[in-house]
């Protein structure tokens, strides 16, 4: 009980120092990420580019403008399970598009 008082006590007293070289490489850590995501994304759009129209549509009505399935499956005279379906298929195409282009683009 009284070590568990004593590191109580000593966290809220204590801070560690961070040393400028761990800063850098933090730094340097995140850009990579950022870049990674931005490269990410940018393949996102141009995977999202080549759908055919009527599911870069769906696509559009649900994430963009947050349209409901059911409304989508109302405007499109379909189930609202068809449609649940059909995004969860884009959804797939587009994952498999991205990683596919990212494959090619960076050699192991």
């Amino acid at each position: 009980m009284q070590a568990l008082s004593f590191f109580k006590s000593r966290g809220r007293k204590s801070h560690i120092p961070l040393s400028e070289e761990l800063i850098e490489d933090l730094a340097r850590r995140a850009a990579m990420q950022m870049e990674q995501i931005d490269e990410r994304a940018e393949e996102l759009r141009r995977c999202v580019a080549k759908l055919p129209a009527n599911q870069r549509s769906i696509l559009q009505s649900r994430y963009q403008n947050n349209v409901s399935i059911n409304d989508i499956a109302k405007r499109l005279g379909r189930q609202p399970q068809a449609v649940a379906m059909t995004l969860y298929r884009i959804r797939k195409s587009l994952k498999e598009c991205v990683e596919r282009a990212l494959r090619i683009e960076v050699p192991t």
